[in-house]
């Protein structure tokens, strides 16, 4: 009788953990996410010991803390479906196992967008070896889960490149930007809904107005806060601006 109330204990807070995971995300994580995954011992003497199936330990994810504890911290890796088993044992070797389905995406996404080719504003032609112009960088964040807001902080760098022009400055509207140096930013605060955002930077580059110019945007970092979920493929974290030089007209003449 004292073993089957014990296990009708487990059975229930097993139930009772599984739904605050799901609803926190942790049934169905992104790679690159840790979370926290808990029961309650029928008995707090007893052993406890928690186990992931489906890949290997290092690839498909990594076991942070708490293995033998009543709440272990699982960093998921790779994409796939997994099964988290945690085993109680009392004194008298008895045990009893639960589990729990975990199926890992990677559809958590940064990128950004570079600004269409544009021909140089020649704000100041009496100045043109230091002519001002701006472009827009837009960085687009994404989930596939139109239920979820995340936190996201996305660091990137900027420079000069053809032309070599300078950065004269950046801004952003309605999020937190943080000039880390060097050509260095990050922005927090983010406004996302519906597990989607986006955020305009906008870039002054100063340079010759009679010259291409060019400026290079590189994302160094993409990560969701709540989960410490990365966004690990930098293949979309770059964009290039192209800034066309205006026609190098002499001034006008006159007999």
């Amino acid at each position: 009788m004292k073993k089957t109330l014990t296990n009708l204990i487990v059975t229930a807070a097993f139930i009772i953990i599984s739904a605050v995971v799901m609803a926190q995300g942790g049934e169905a994580p992104y790679v690159g996410s840790a979370h926290d995954y808990s029961v309650t011992p029928g008995n707090g003497s007893n052993g406890l010991s928690w186990q992931v199936d489906g890949a290997e330990t290092g690839t498909g994810f990594m076991i942070n803390s708490g293995q033998t504890e009543s709440t272990v911290n699982i960093t998921w890796m790779q994409a796939g479906t997994y099964m988290l088993t945690v085993t109680e044992t009392d004194a008298n070797s008895c045990s009893t196992t639960k589990q729990l389905e975990v199926n890992v995406s990677s559809a958590f996404e940064v990128s950004i967008t570079g600004p269409e080719m544009a021909c140089n504003s020649a704000a100041d032609t009496a100045n043109a070896a230091n002519n001002i112009t701006s472009v827009d960088y837009v960085i687009k964040m994404t989930t596939g889960v139109s239920t979820w807001s995340p936190n996201w902080e996305v660091a990137f760098t900027v420079s000069g490149g053809t032309g070599s022009p300078s950065i004269e400055d950046v801004n952003v509207s309605g999020v937190s930007l943080t000039d880390t140096g060097g050509g260095s930013y990050s922005l927090t605060g983010l406004s996302s809904t519906s597990g989607n955002g986006t955020v305009t930077v906008t870039v002054d580059v100063a340079g010759d107005a009679f010259s291409l110019l060019t400026s290079v945007f590189t994302i160094t970092s993409a990560k969701e806060l709540q989960y410490n979920t990365t966004d690990t493929d930098g293949g979309d974290w770059g964009a290039t601006a192209t800034i066309n030089p205006i026609p190098n007209t002499s001034a006008i003449q006159t007999d």
